[in-house]
């Protein structure tokens, strides 16, 4: 997904607007108007990205972001090998190996943190087929995004899938939440720091303790570590992934779904315990425009109360499907 629009933080006694982000799980992916509403006008260079939304239960030092819920997923805790048999485990991973560039020539830099709430995951052999789920989650599991990040989505029997070509996987959220550096200027100051931000893109999960629509968002923008302010509102813009992602982002039903082509042969004998893993690739992958203003520097991404630089990819920039024997 791409960037959202500012929003107001109190720092020091005075109004500025932050740049708000929201990143995505695969393939990848203004001045202020009222803090409360949740609207908020361009950015530099017109960029229309997406909106999102925090949570106030996030840590982001571990990466972690808190639904309100007794649960962060209902299919972590797998059955035993003796009740069931063979078991497939169904990861997500991501690396951050160099990976070239997917817009030569764009500024882009690595966030420092990346997390979906992922609500299940399903395979397809074709558009039009019956779908095989892999794990369907009441809660999000809250999945990071960083270098190494590895998450156990679910469990399902061997016995439970279907032989055959899988070409199409589709992943259910709740949430996309990420931090990024930047620089934020107020004034003739300049302010490193990092923005975070999270979006609600499913309605109907609890956040900071109310049950949210989609499009709710909450940002926060820190300095040195420390937290200077957090907002919170309503109606964020929510974009598709860029051209270049090999994703799509359906939010045609209820609940958002992220959808991209896999190859995966899933044997008509499973007879071991078995990982599924999704690894995605999130080195560099926020890429944005320079501007020239005052006070701006290339290769940095600079903020400001009205506006902010566009971004151009937040989100993986590959992802491969592995099918082998658990380690």
């Amino acid at each position: 997904m791409q960037l959202s629009r500012p929003r107001p933080f109190a720092i020091a006694g005075v109004l500025v607007a932050l740049a708000a982000c929201s990143g995505s799980v695969t393939n990848v992916v203004s001045s202020p108007e009222d803090a409360s509403d949740g609207h908020a006008k361009g950015n530099k260079g017109g960029n229309d990205g997406g909106n999102k939304g925090d949570t106030g239960a996030e840590t982001r030092d571990t990466g972690s972001v808190t639904v309100d819920a007794t649960a962060k997923g209902d299919a972590v805790s797998p059955p035993s090998d003796a009740d069931v048999g063979p078991l497939v485990y169904v990861r997500l991973a991501a690396t951050q190996a160099p990976f070239g560039t997917t817009s030569p020539g764009a500024p882009q830099e690595t966030p420092v943190d990346q997390h979906v709430g992922v609500l299940g995951l399903t395979l397809r052999t074709s558009a039009g087929a019956a779908p095989l789920v892999l794990t369907n989650n009441s809660q999000p599991i809250d999945a990071p995004c960083n270098a190494g990040s590895t998450t156990l989505l679910g469990t399902i029997p061997a016995s439970a899938l279907v032989a055959g070509h899988y070409t199409i996987a589709r992943v259910p959220v709740a949430y996309v939440k990420f931090t990024v550096a930047g620089t934020y200027h107020y004034d003739s100051m300049a302010i490193p720091g990092d923005f975070t931000d999270l979006i609600a893109l499913t309605a109907g999960f609890s956040f900071q303790g109310a049950v949210r629509d989609r499009g709710w968002w909450s940002s926060s923008f820190a300095v040195a570590g420390v937290t200077e302010g957090a907002v919170t509102g309503e109606n964020a813009e929510i974009a598709q992934p860029g051209p270049s992602s090999g994703i799509s982002l359906d939010l045609s039903t209820a609940t958002a779904e992220y959808v991209f082509p896999v190859s995966l042969d899933i044997p008509a004998s499973i007879t071991t315990d078995t990982d599924v893993v999704f690894t995605i690739n999130t080195y560099q992958d926020f890429h944005w425009t320079d501007q020239s203003d005052p006070g701006y520097a290339p290769g940095v991404f600079d903020v400001e109360p009205g506006a902010f630089e566009p971004v151009t990819q937040l989100g993986a920039n590959s992802f491969a499907a592995t099918i082998a024997p658990g380690q």
